[in-house]
């Protein structure tokens, strides 16, 4: 669930139970060269080729 600030994970188990896992911003907020990080800690390198662009709020992923 993303509401402003927040995104929540819900995850109804097999048992009947649920668990939440709540996220809240800092309010800090990144730039564009934030996604290079992003991509260096979670993509798998032989198979990405980040292209970011000045002005777009867009990062094209190649693949």
């Amino acid at each position: 669930v993303a509401v402003p600030g927040e995104r929540w994970e819900v995850e109804f188990l097999s048992d009947g139970s649920v668990e939440v896992e709540k996220f809240i911003s800092n309010g800090e907020i990144a730039l564009e060269e934030a996604l290079s990080e992003l991509f260096s800690r979670y993509a798998e390198p032989e198979n990405i080729d980040v292209e970011l662009s000045q002005n777009t709020d867009l990062a094209r992923v190649k693949g």
